[in-house]
């Protein structure tokens, strides 16, 4: 990622990854052809999924936030500040808590079944922004990477 101007963003800035959307949308699917329940007890999944829904927000929000321009334009150097200090992929972090919170309220299994499909092709997406991120950056961005985790 790169560092932008700081200023206003909206939601609608947020870059939704595809494995997520495509995740929730088979395993809903699924789910609605043949419903299976990921727990029977629903007030312990919602007492986890809420705070996992909430935390995914807000690290996204704080990710876009940090990088004041999450499409690309206006961007001037490697962003390593804000939640991209603890890890490089924070809007990945984000969303893989926000999809397991809803997987959680929602009370679906099959998003479970599903979510290491979502790993995977997310993993394969942040690999090749990786190799273009060294690419772009060099020693800078090599130098990052050793000292911040990939994920958590």
């Amino acid at each position: 990622m790169s560092e932008g101007q700081r200023g206003g963003w909206q939601w609608a800035d947020v870059p939704v990854p595809e494995p997520h959307v495509a995740g929730l949308l088979v395993g809903g699917g699924i789910h609605y052809l043949v419903p299976v329940r990921a727990t029977a007890n629903q007030r312990l999944a919602k007492a986890v999924g809420w705070p996992l829904i909430g935390t995914g927000l807000l690290i996204i929000g704080w990710a876009v936030r940090t990088i004041g321009d999450p499409n690309g334009r206006q961007l001037t150097g490697l962003v390593t500040t804000g939640p991209y200090a603890f890890t490089r992929n924070p809007m990945y972090v984000g969303w893989f808590a926000l999809y397991l919170g809803l997987a959680l309220v929602l009370n679906i299994a099959w998003l479970f079944v599903v979510f290491p499909a979502v790993v995977v092709s997310c993993h394969r997406v942040v690999r090749r922004e990786e190799r273009t991120l060294e690419h772009d950056f060099g020693d800078e961005y090599r130098s990052y990477r050793r000292k911040v985790r990939r994920y958590l």
